[in-house]
């Protein structure tokens, strides 16, 4: 069965530039390839020690984490972020359970995913999270 991809972006404007930090690399890469055919730029990460490394030296729009991993796991990652309030929305994933989701709404997740991913599940995730960002908000989180 062919992958359905995301809606394009409508212009540049619309690109996001997305983190999605995984432990699994098929997930990571699913996720990855919907965003990229979308028109986003990604970047990847396999746990919340990797991605707080390259958030030193990136800047992104949205963060894709999955809640369970080692070493930094997501509820870790979306805390660290809230801490130093870099007002970066977050979009949880798990394949657990829903109290994992919910967990991660309370830390300061915007939006929540169950896996398996759906593409328009994905897509409406993402729409409502880039709605939501003020246009400042580099001036804010840097």
């Amino acid at each position: 069965m062919p992958l359905k991809l995301l809606a394009a972006a409508a212009d540049p404007v619309d690109m996001a530039r997305a983190l999605i930090v995984d432990d699994d690399e098929v997930t990571r890469l699913i996720l990855g390839r919907m965003l990229e055919d979308a028109g986003h730029e990604v970047t990847y990460a396999g746990d919340g020690s990797a991605a707080t490394r390259i958030f030193q030296v990136g800047r992104f729009d949205v963060v894709f984490t999955d809640l369970s991993m080692p070493r930094k796991n997501g509820f870790l990652l979306i805390q660290e972020l809230q801490e130093k309030d870099w007002k970066l929305p977050v979009i949880a994933m798990s394949g657990i359970n829903a109290e994992q989701l919910v967990l991660a709404e309370e830390l300061g997740a915007k939006e929540i995913l169950f896996k398996p991913l759906e593409p328009e599940r994905v897509q409406a995730a993402l729409d409502e999270v880039l709605s939501s960002i003020p246009g400042d908000v580099w001036d804010l989180a840097w």
